[in-house]
């Protein structure tokens, strides 16, 4: 007699997120129980219901890497390059949680105080916070001038959340190429505003 093949928890997810983010929330479960190769009452004993596996389909990841990333360049400071390499890391990050939210808003069940439950701030605020410390801390080591970091930081998110848009509106993949390029092109204006002379 075979084993019996079991799913995992993050087998599930993928899928649900897949089919959420394909077709909106109005999805029948039995899609998603077949995207994920589980019954539908597998679904329901594991998230009591729709909503609930929508929202741990969709979460949004609480200390993302480009947040860890910020606190190795500021150990090892590798000036443009450094904030190039930061910069793609976003941009990744930016493509992969933004359909998650656009999603999450357009759903019947909206943007809500359960989208960011477990988060300890709107992750938006959470991120132009650390991205302007980062900045902070920039500066007081003497690697940067001193400038308006909160404006660089949005500034910056801006620039990867457009990119975001673009990626979804033209339906095409990016290449890490694709990331550098692009982060090479935006951070080439931003460093010269923003380096120590």
């Amino acid at each position: 007699m075979g084993r019996t093949v079991t799913i995992t928890e993050k087998q599930i997810l993928d899928a649900a997120r897949e089919v959420f983010l394909e077709e909106g929330f109005s999805v029948k479960t039995t899609k998603i129980a077949q995207r994920a190769g589980v019954s539908e009452g597998t679904l329901f004993k594991r998230y009591a219901t729709k909503e609930a596996l929508f929202f741990a389909a969709l979460e949004i990841e609480q200390n993302p890497a480009w947040h860890k990333q910020t606190d190795e360049l500021m150990g090892n400071w590798l000036g443009e390059d450094g904030l190039v390499s930061l910069f793609v890391n976003m941009l990744i990050y930016f493509n992969d949680v933004m359909p998650r939210l656009i999603t999450t808003v357009g759903s019947r069940v909206g943007l809500t105080p359960k989208s960011f439950e477990g988060l300890s701030e709107d992750p938006r605020k959470r991120d132009i916070r650390v991205l302007s410390q980062f900045f902070d801390n920039a500066i007081r080591a003497g690697y940067l001038r001193q400038c308006q970091t909160e404006t660089i930081a949005q500034i910056l998110i801006g620039a990867a959340i457009e990119s975001t848009f673009d990626t979804m509106f033209e339906k095409k993949q990016r290449t890490p190429q694709d990331y550098r390029m692009q982060a090479e092109s935006i951070l080439d204006i931003v460093w010269n505003g923003i380096r120590s002379s």
